[in-house]
């Protein structure tokens, strides 16, 4: 019966697998970026489990990636997972996050990533008073806290205590306003 149990134990050890992140993350995203992050799993001993990876943020972990993986002895499996940094997905999750990668009970973790909401936007015209009455075009551009450019919407609004005097919605397209 202990030979039995030592061979069990000892042939239980080697029931593992290697993971291997072929390209880390960026340095930083923004939300709305979207990246894959490329793994390939290898192993000496024929394998089957769930492969999953993890976002980590500020104390939470949100699941992205789920997968069945079964290996033969010897044998390698490419995989490429992405991930969307939209609200729906990450939720308030910004910050620094690391990505985690799982299959049976082995894990590799990314290096450290920012993953920001903020705009840089600047306005091209210097003067920024105006006389009432005069007419005035407001032109700029918006990036993204790592230089990439901005797609969507920005709003405009004049106020006069708590009165809206205009209100104008206009697009951002690649970047500029």
């Amino acid at each position: 019966g202990i030979f039995i149990l030592v061979l069990v134990i000892f042939l239980g050890s080697f029931v593992s697998a290697d993971i291997i992140l072929t390209q880390p993350p960026e340095s930083s995203y923004s939300l709305g970026d979207a990246f894959s992050i490329p793994v390939t799993i290898k192993s000496a001993t024929a394998v089957s489990g769930v492969f999953e990876m993890d976002l980590l943020c500020g104390g939470s972990t949100i699941n992205f990636y789920k997968n069945g993986v079964s290996l033969i002895a010897g044998a390698e499996k490419k995989l490429e997972p992405s991930l969307v940094l939209t609200k729906s997905m990450i939720g308030s999750s910004l910050g620094t996050c690391r990505i985690k990668a799982n299959f049976l009970g082995d894990y590799v973790l990314t290096e450290d990533f920012e993953i920001s909401d903020l705009l840089i936007l600047s306005p091209n015209k210097d003067d920024l008073e105006f006389e009432p009455g005069e007419m005035m075009v407001v032109k700029g551009s918006a990036t993204k806290t790592h230089g990439g450019s901005v797609e969507g919407f920005i709003e405009l609004k004049v106020t006069s205590g708590n009165d809206t005097v205009i209100n104008q919605v206009n697009t951002i397209n690649n970047g500029f306003y």
